[in-house]
């Protein structure tokens, strides 16, 4: 689809001005690395609410609500939430392999972010499955879209110390130190990355000078950023981190935009 094509799905709610920030309680980097004592849980079928199974589409692709992977709202978060003007977009995996049960795996993300890391909140804006199903992850606000609060700012969340806000986080079900995603999540997740470019106006395959508005610390980052460019981590992957030249060309040509 042509930039223009993407652009006009994506039009009336980003809001790119600036934006006051307040501090985001209690959130740090996700734990989706390998390093020993990482502490990340084996995923499990058990526990949680089943989901409603809802589905719905937002700018293009659809994806499985907070409602229909099964989220268990009484977890939190217990604080209002944050907003922060786009400005970078990073990719990660959850370096564990998959049940079989992806919303189950999304729910054992969800808990262990949530209660055991005492989060609030799932970390990551969305997650893909295997298969390249799309699931909403954190609570981003009353506005039915996700990732968007009702202003059209992204939601703070919490997958990349020191580089969340406006920083949206797309997460890959899986271990991809040894493996590629299948070709079904990549083509989901080029896809995704291509809507969240129109919509934030980012060159996939350019660099934005990241400042954090709390700190100001500015820092010159891909505008589609590996986690191991933000931080001390392996993720998403060695296998998978060696294709994003490829998905960031993917996401370009989807969007009309590729470098000759």
């Amino acid at each position: 689809m042509a930039l223009g094509g993407l652009l006009s799905l994506a039009t009336g709610r980003l809001d790119l001005g600036d934006g006051d920030w307040q501090p985001l309680h209690r959130c740090r980097a996700g734990r989706d690395d390998r390093r020993p004592g990482s502490g990340f849980p084996a995923l499990s079928r058990g526990g949680g609410p089943r989901g409603t199974g809802e589905i719905r589409t937002f700018r293009g692709f659809p994806y499985v609500t907070r409602a229909g992977w099964g989220c268990d709202p009484t977890l939190g978060p217990d604080w209002p939430a944050e907003y922060s003007p786009l400005q970078l977009l990073t990719v990660h995996h959850t370096a564990i392999r998959t049940t079989g049960d992806p919303a189950a795996d999304v729910r054992a993300v969800h808990h262990y972010h949530a209660v055991t890391q005492d989060w609030g909140d799932i970390g990551y804006h969305l997650l893909i499955d295997r298969a390249g199903v799309v699931y909403e992850g954190r609570f981003s606000g009353p506005d039915p879209a996700p990732v968007f609060g009702p202003a059209g700012r992204p939601v703070v969340a919490g997958h990349a110390y020191g580089y969340n806000p406006g920083n949206i986080g797309v997460c890959l079900l899986g271990d991809f130190t040894d493996e590629a995603p299948t070709p079904p999540a990549r083509r989901s997740l080029v896809r995704v990355l291509a809507a969240l470019c129109a919509l934030g106006r980012l060159d996939p395959q350019g660099t934005v000078h990241y400042r954090h508005p709390g700190t100001g610390a500015v820092k010159e980052v891909p505008a589609i950023s590996r986690h191991r460019d933000l931080n001390e981590t392996e993720c998403p992957g060695n296998v998978f981190a060696q294709d994003f030249a490829g998905v960031r060309t993917d996401v370009a040509r989807l969007l009309g935009t590729a470098a000759r």
